[in-house]
Protein backbone atom coordinates (compact mmCIF):
# COMPACT_ATOMS: atom_id res chain seq x y z
CA UNK A 1 0.00 0.00 0.00
CA UNK A 2 2.97 2.61 0.60
CA UNK A 3 4.25 1.90 -2.82
CA UNK A 4 1.24 2.46 -4.29
CA UNK A 5 0.48 5.55 -2.44
CA UNK A 6 4.15 6.80 -3.16
CA UNK A 7 3.61 6.44 -6.78
CA UNK A 8 0.29 7.93 -6.35
CA UNK A 9 2.06 11.23 -5.22
CA UNK A 10 4.97 11.00 -7.25
CA UNK A 11 2.66 10.92 -10.55
CA UNK A 12 0.38 14.04 -9.51
CA UNK A 13 3.40 16.17 -7.99
CA UNK A 14 6.06 15.17 -10.86
CA UNK A 15 7.05 17.56 -13.38
CA UNK A 16 9.22 15.06 -15.35
CA UNK A 17 6.90 14.53 -18.22
CA UNK A 18 6.67 10.98 -19.64
CA UNK A 19 7.90 10.40 -23.85
CA UNK A 20 7.89 7.48 -26.20
CA UNK A 21 11.59 5.35 -24.88
CA UNK A 22 13.04 4.43 -27.68
CA UNK A 23 15.77 1.97 -28.58
CA UNK A 24 19.12 3.63 -29.53
CA UNK A 25 22.33 2.05 -31.15
CA UNK A 26 25.80 3.52 -30.13
CA UNK A 27 26.44 7.05 -31.67
CA UNK A 28 23.25 7.44 -32.97
CA UNK A 29 21.32 10.81 -32.51
CA UNK A 30 17.93 10.97 -30.21
CA UNK A 31 14.83 11.51 -31.50
CA UNK A 32 13.82 14.04 -28.56
CA UNK A 33 15.45 16.74 -26.86
CA UNK A 34 15.93 16.71 -22.77
CA UNK A 35 18.05 14.24 -21.25
CA UNK A 36 18.84 11.25 -21.15
CA UNK A 37 20.16 9.21 -17.63
CA UNK A 38 20.21 5.22 -16.49
CA UNK A 39 16.72 4.14 -14.58
CA UNK A 40 19.06 4.10 -11.77
CA UNK A 41 19.33 7.56 -11.46
CA UNK A 42 15.86 8.61 -12.33
CA UNK A 43 15.13 6.35 -9.58
CA UNK A 44 17.16 8.01 -7.14
CA UNK A 45 15.88 11.90 -8.39
CA UNK A 46 12.33 10.61 -8.09
CA UNK A 47 13.15 9.33 -4.42
CA UNK A 48 14.93 12.14 -3.50
CA UNK A 49 12.02 14.36 -4.74
CA UNK A 50 9.66 12.06 -2.16
CA UNK A 51 12.13 12.46 0.21
CA UNK A 52 11.88 16.47 -0.81
CA UNK A 53 8.07 16.74 -0.23
CA UNK A 54 8.23 14.62 2.60
CA UNK A 55 10.50 17.24 4.34
CA UNK A 56 8.51 20.40 3.48
CA UNK A 57 5.73 18.87 4.82
CA UNK A 58 7.46 17.99 8.02
CA UNK A 59 8.56 21.62 7.84
CA UNK A 60 5.45 22.86 7.38
CA UNK A 61 4.27 21.23 10.76
CA UNK A 62 6.98 22.14 12.80
CA UNK A 63 6.39 25.84 11.64
CA UNK A 64 2.71 25.40 12.40
CA UNK A 65 3.74 24.04 15.40
CA UNK A 66 6.03 26.59 16.86
CA UNK A 67 3.94 29.78 15.32
CA UNK A 68 1.07 27.72 17.91
CA UNK A 69 3.75 28.24 20.70
CA UNK A 70 4.66 31.40 20.49
CA UNK A 71 1.41 32.64 20.43
CA UNK A 72 0.31 31.04 23.18
CA UNK A 73 3.29 32.06 25.19
CA UNK A 74 2.78 35.50 23.92
CA UNK A 75 -0.66 35.50 25.65
CA UNK A 76 1.04 34.45 28.65
CA UNK A 77 3.59 36.94 29.31
CA UNK A 78 0.45 39.43 28.10
CA UNK A 79 -1.70 37.80 31.41
CA UNK A 80 1.23 37.41 33.68
CA UNK A 81 2.25 41.27 32.58
CA UNK A 82 -0.85 43.19 32.88
CA UNK A 83 -1.54 43.60 36.59
CA UNK A 84 -4.95 41.98 38.12
CA UNK A 85 -7.75 43.99 38.49
CA UNK A 86 -8.42 45.29 42.19
CA UNK A 87 -11.48 42.56 42.60
CA UNK A 88 -9.44 40.16 41.59
CA UNK A 89 -6.21 40.68 43.74
CA UNK A 90 -5.01 39.03 46.59
CA UNK A 91 -4.99 42.03 49.28
CA UNK A 92 -8.85 42.72 48.38
CA UNK A 93 -10.03 39.17 48.66
CA UNK A 94 -8.27 39.39 52.12
CA UNK A 95 -9.72 42.30 53.45
CA UNK A 96 -13.17 41.45 51.66
CA UNK A 97 -13.23 37.71 53.54
CA UNK A 98 -12.05 39.58 57.11
CA UNK A 99 -15.18 42.26 56.71
CA UNK A 100 -17.91 39.33 55.74
CA UNK A 101 -16.19 37.58 59.43
CA UNK A 102 -16.24 40.31 61.50
CA UNK A 103 -20.04 41.23 60.20
CA UNK A 104 -21.17 37.31 60.48
CA UNK A 105 -19.21 37.65 63.74
CA UNK A 106 -21.28 40.53 64.77
CA UNK A 107 -24.71 39.53 63.71
CA UNK A 108 -24.28 35.95 65.69
CA UNK A 109 -23.45 38.19 68.95
CA UNK A 110 -26.52 40.40 68.03
CA UNK A 111 -28.65 37.57 67.44
CA UNK A 112 -27.27 35.83 70.64
CA UNK A 113 -28.00 38.88 72.95
CA UNK A 114 -31.38 39.11 71.56
CA UNK A 115 -32.41 35.74 71.98
CA UNK A 116 -31.27 35.83 75.45
CA UNK A 117 -33.00 39.02 76.22
CA UNK A 118 -36.33 37.03 74.50
CA UNK A 119 -35.43 34.09 77.27
CA UNK A 120 -34.76 36.10 79.99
Amino acid sequence: MRCMAAILILTMTSPVVAQEATALKKGEIAPYTGLLMSNRRVTELLEAEIERDKLKGQLRVEQRYAEGLDLMYREQLLRSSTPPSWWQSSRFQWWFGFTIGVVATGMVIYGSVEVYKAIK
